[in-house]
């Protein structure tokens, strides 16, 4: 793909389908409510804890910030799908804006573009900002903390705290995890993965992607 976006010399180069054409000739489909609900539905699935979300929904405050991106319409459709009821939307970030005119960087790890998302936090007394990146595929947190200060946490520090959760209630319903061990294990262990040995102390099994 690189390659053939680097033959590109000149935006005149690049060819172009009017909406109508692209239609008649099928290589455009308009998604339905038929796939949001599916959407809904899968997300709702995966949660391990419905009875706990009824519980604190009420009062648990979740702020929310899509960053100028797509995440808008998705994220907070399944939020309140699952039950949350108490949910805001950063306003100034929350219209598509190719420019992302509020930040810096549209990225979901940096502190700076939560600026604006933590400022409607402190002023609702909100219990987590949730944030997205453009096209909604990474996501970023920020807590509060004892102290009411409001924490940026690492993709690292989010992604350990989902796994210890996920494998910690599928303890609690008897789903045990299964792990195995290669010479990768070892070589990890050598090199001080410390995530590793935090998942492999729960039984957790896992495959090498790369």
């Amino acid at each position: 793909m690189i390659a053939e976006i680097r033959k590109v010399q000149t935006f005149a180069d690049v060819k172009r389908l009017s909406r109508a054409d692209a239609e008649s000739k099928g290589l455009l489909e308009w998604i339905g409510e038929d796939v949001d609900t599916a959407f809904l539905k899968a997300v709702t699935s995966v949660s391990l804890n419905p009875e706990l979300v009824r519980k604190t929904s009420d009062d648990f405050k979740i702020v929310y910030t899509p960053l100028h991106g797509a995440g808008n319409l998705s994220v907070r459709a399944a939020l309140a799908h699952i039950g949350f009821e108490q949910v805001k939307v950063v306003p100034e970030q929350e219209k598509p804006d190719p420019n992302f005119s509020t930040v810096k960087s549209p990225n979901p790890e940096e502190k700076e573009a939560f600026s604006i998302a933590i400022r409607e936090a402190k002023a609702w007394d909100a219990d987590i900002i949730i944030g997205t990146d453009p096209d909604c595929d990474r996501m970023g947190a920020v807590v509060k903390d004892p102290n009411g200060e409001y924490f940026v946490l690492t993709g690292n520090q989010s992604g350990a705290i989902m796994v210890d959760y996920l494998l910690g209630r599928l303890q609690e319903r008897g789903q045990s995890a299964f792990r195995r061990r290669s010479d990768q294990d070892n070589r990890d262990e050598r090199n001080g993965c410390g995530h590793c040995r935090a998942l492999w102390s729960q039984g957790a099994e896992y495959a090498d992607g790369l």
